[in-house]
């Protein structure tokens, strides 16, 4: 018995702690931009806040992908404790950015993160310091592991949210953003997605 408890703890304390060469941190994406329809690429970036070298990761999003339940995008090893942006990067097939989240992370033990883009900050530009969710700018320290950065949820029910402007779509409530996804019953055609903001259309062809 004595042995299994300390097995048990060491498995604990080493989920928990970091490693000898540094922390671990892992990030999941959750959005309601179409993988493979309106976004190809996911870009993230770790940089460190007192000064040197970015780290990035690039993970390719294909059609089907589950990002509105969330991806893990990224993950980093060997993070020296200290205090990082961590930005995210929705890119299109030509590079361009369609959708992005930043936040700022103070680190010395493994974490996990997860980075809500919601469409709804397309336009919106923040200042220095903030972030954009669900259409607003907050806290950047902002995230659904530290709520208190958020200031009041966008939502609590799929009923707070805007509905779509498409007949596909619905509103949905995520981690107290609101999302526009594709309906169930939305009936989109074989390659094919809802597009919120007009119909049903054709993924694109690389």
């Amino acid at each position: 018995m004595l042995v299994r408890l300390a097995l048990l703890l060491a498995l604990t304390l080493a989920a928990s702690g970091c490693t000898d060469d540094g922390s671990l941190l892992f990030v999941d994406v959750r959005t309601d931009l179409v993988p493979g329809g309106e976004f190809y690429g996911v870009l993230t970036t770790l940089e460190p806040m007192g000064g040197g070298a970015p780290r990035t990761q690039m993970f390719v999003a294909t059609q089907g992908a589950h990002f509105v339940d969330g991806v893990r995008s990224a993950d980093f090893d060997g993070i020296a404790a200290g205090r990082y942006q961590l930005t995210v990067e929705l890119r299109d097939a030509r590079g361009a950015v369609v959708g992005t989240r930043s936040t700022e992370l103070t680190l010395d033990a493994n974490y996990a993160v997860t980075m809500v883009i919601a469409r709804s900050c397309g336009n919106v530009v923040c200042g220095e310091g903030e972030t954009c969710a669900s259409g607003r700018c907050v806290d950047l320290r902002c995230t659904p592991e530290n709520p208190e950065a958020c200031g009041t949820a966008a939502c609590a029910a799929p009923s707070d949210c805007p509905a779509p402007a498409a007949a596909c779509a619905e509103a949905s409530c995520i981690l107290g953003e609101c999302f526009a996804v594709e309906r169930e019953d939305a009936m989109c055609a074989e390659g094919s997605f809802c597009q919120p903001e007009t119909a049903c259309v054709e993924y694109p062809a690389l």
